[in-house]
Parts: C-alpha cells; structure tokens; sequence
C-alpha cells in the first residue's frame, strides 16, 4: 500500500500538485486505511472488500484514486464504502459501460427453437407427429 501510494509522485505531472504529493506521507495514510480496514472485520465480503481497495490502489492504469487518496480528496472511510466501480480507472469505467451496453443489445443470433420429438404419441389423435 504504502509502494501504491509512494508512486504519485513520480505519476504528477502538475507542479503545484507534485509540490502537495511531496507533502504527503505515503506511510502515514496507509496507516490509517489499514486502521480503517481493519475496523470493518474479517468476514468473507470484507475480505473481498480489502483486496479490491487493494487491488485498486496498485492498479498502474489508476493513478487518479492514488493521488486523490494520498491528497486526502477521498479519506480512508469514504475509500472503504466505495463500490469496486466508484474505485475503477476512468478506462476500466468506459470498458465497464461498453460492455453494459453491448449486453442491452438483443442478439438476433440466438432463436429459441421448438422442441419436437416422434417419442411421444398425441392424447387426442393417436399421431406422433401432430
């Protein structure tokens, strides 16, 4: 975490923000995720939770989250209540949203076809084919 956090520095590109990055400790707010982590429990959903922020911070095409969470524009309780997609790079999130909409799109592909069989004979006519 604190290796995910230490990046934003070098990712900054506008002065001013490097300037506040370099004011920062990296350890410090990893520290206080990890407290804030902690506090949620070890249950299987919070486990999952954890290595999603994990997961998240790390991510190298996600440079946004880390700088504003090591800016503080998102503090450790409000990073633990985000969802998996509030977490996602603005790329993931586009993908996410193509991908949502390709599935609202309905397949000409796939008809359902009619099962017929010869197997059974019909009730009222005695065919099999009816």
């Amino acid at each position: 975490l604190v290796e995910a956090l230490s990046k934003v520095v070098t990712e900054v590109k506008d002065e001013a923000t490097k300037a506040k990055a370099k004011a920062c400790d990296p350890r410090e707010t990893a520290a206080l995720i990890e407290s804030t982590m902690s506090k949620m429990g070890q249950s299987h959903c919070n486990m999952a939770k954890q290595r999603s922020i994990l997961f998240n911070l790390r991510d190298p095409n996600n440079p946004e989250l880390r700088r504003r969470v090591l800016l503080g524009e998102i503090r450790p309780e409000n990073l633990v209540g985000m969802t998996a997609e509030e977490m996602a790079s603005n790329k993931r999130k586009r993908e996410n949203e193509e991908i949502r909409l390709r599935s609202l799109i309905p397949s000409d592909a796939v008809e359902e076809e009619e099962g017929t069989t010869d197997q059974f004979k019909c009730e009222r006519c005695g065919q099999r084919k009816c």
